[in-house]
């Protein structure tokens, strides 16, 4: 969009310029500021919420669509929140039979030294007693209560370092002086295995829905169904999404219809931004050497067109070659484009 504004600078009133000089130009958007607003997602078209001629604010509704893109994640969000419940719950499961094994594994180790302890004072005593002929067949039977006594707590005490208890800690539970309900080891090696691989199916369900979340927040989802989804509320599924306006523009054409069917990457509709605008304006030779000698990169200029009001556009280019025809040069300002003056 190309328009003549007869433009003129106004008097160097602020003293940025050493003299007035006459400019005459047209307005145009910046090559940047020319954009297509694109499907995001596979979709279709169901109601059209803007046209051409309106200037969108940021969020400022575009065009309703109906995707099973949305849809997906969305499942995705429930489905992985149900699952990190189980898999919670079996985390839980694992870490209370873990300690249960491990316990029983301390008692059955306090109750081997005890025996241990019993068996060897009773040999003490009877050895101390005499040798007769049934007394000698008691003590070997006692004998060998004993090594079988010894080889069970040698047992458990292996077992229990293999868990990743300490020797001191097996010593003061064997001595009944550590609470068995509080050990300082780990749970056994195949609870800790199970648990492992618990914890990483739980980072990966977080994931999922973290791509999930992600894809529909780049959307403008709505961040109240989000937490819904989020708790587990399928009601606050849906299958639409409007798309909304990322910053200002003006539209100027729409590039679908309703019920349009659009693949990613399609274009929905055309728009500029004219927060800010170039000028092209043409200097007379006579005048270079003014322009040159101004006294910092903004000019004043007087657009007739706005009511003869003044604005401070800021120098970008200026060609001092002189065209052979008309013996002007280029200059090209910048200049913000505030509401009040669109």
């Amino acid at each position: 969009m190309r328009s003549s504004l007869d433009l003129t600078t106004a008097a160097a009133t602020k003293g940025d310029l050493v003299r007035t000089l006459d400019v005459y130009g047209w307005v145009r958007p910046r090559q940047e500021s020319m954009t297509e607003v694109r499907a995001p997602v596979t979709g279709i078209v169901k109601e059209i919420l803007t046209t051409p001629g309106v200037t969108l604010m940021a969020g400022d509704p575009i065009v309703t669509l109906q995707s099973r893109e949305i849809l997906e994640w969305q499942q995705t969000i429930l489905i992985e929140g149900n699952r990190r419940k189980k898999l919670e719950d079996t985390k839980a499961l694992l870490e209370a039979e873990g300690r249960a094994k491990m316990v029983e594994l301390l008692g059955g180790l306090r109750v081997d030294a005890a025996e241990k302890k019993r068996i060897s004072t009773e040999l003490d005593l009877i050895e101390k007693a005499g040798t007769g002929s049934v007394a000698q067949r008691e003590v070997n039977k006692i004998r060998g209560e004993l090594e079988s006594a010894r080889a069970s707590l040698q047992a458990k005490e292996t077992l229990a370092e293999a868990y990743g208890l300490s020797a001191n800690f097996i010593a003061k539970v064997k001595a009944g002086e550590a609470d068995i309900r509080t050990q300082n080891g780990d749970l056994p090696p195949d609870y800790r295995r199970q648990l492992r691989e618990v914890e990483f199916n739980i980072q990966s369900s977080l994931t999922e829905e973290k791509v999930a979340v992600t894809n529909l927040q780049s959307l403008g989802f709505e961040e109240d169904r989000l937490s819904r989804l989020r708790e587990g509320d399928p009601d606050a599924v849906v299958n639409t999404i409007t798309l909304r306006a990322e910053s200002p523009f003006l539209v100027t054409d729409l590039l679908m219809k309703r019920q349009s069917s659009l693949n990613l990457g399609d274009p929905i509709l055309a728009g500029v931004d004219y927060s800010e605008v170039l000028i092209d304006a043409e200097i007379p030779e006579v005048e270079i050497d003014q322009t040159l000698s101004r006294a910092s990169d903004t000019v004043p200029i007087r657009i007739p067109a706005l009511d003869n009001r003044v604005f401070e556009a800021k120098v970008l280019f200026f060609d001092t070659t002189v065209h052979s025809g008309d013996r002007k040069a280029h200059l090209v300002l910048s200049l913000e484009n505030t509401e009040d003056q669109a």
